[in-house]
């Protein structure tokens, strides 16, 4: 079966319908069950080391302490950290703030 492009529209509907399962998760236990259905190891692990990077670099650390912190590549943290601009990165300050207290 050959395989069509979506439509703006339809992605949209597919990202809304994905974040709506997200907020339905209740525990960590839930969110984990569900992450190990969805990703593949590598990919929740690509996931949870931008997660440890975007900590690391809230909590003031450099970009080198943030990558030896996240066993990451400092490549990785210059991504992360280009996101957590003033002008970006709402989604990880928002939770930044919620679960660091700050800002």
């Amino acid at each position: 079966m050959e395989r069509r492009t979506l439509t703006d529209a339809e992605k949209g509907k597919r990202r809304e319908s994905l974040y709506r399962a997200l907020l339905s998760l209740r525990t960590v236990e839930e969110c984990e069950a569900f992450l190990r259905d969805l990703c593949t190891e590598r990919e929740v692990g690509m996931l949870s080391e931008r997660w440890e990077i975007a900590r690391e670099l809230a909590r003031g650390k450099t970009y080198r302490e943030a990558a030896r912190a996240a066993n990451a590549s400092t490549t990785t943290v210059t991504r992360v950290a280009q996101v957590l601009r003033p002008a970006a990165g709402l989604g990880y300050r928002l939770i930044l703030g919620r679960l660091l207290g700050r800002m």
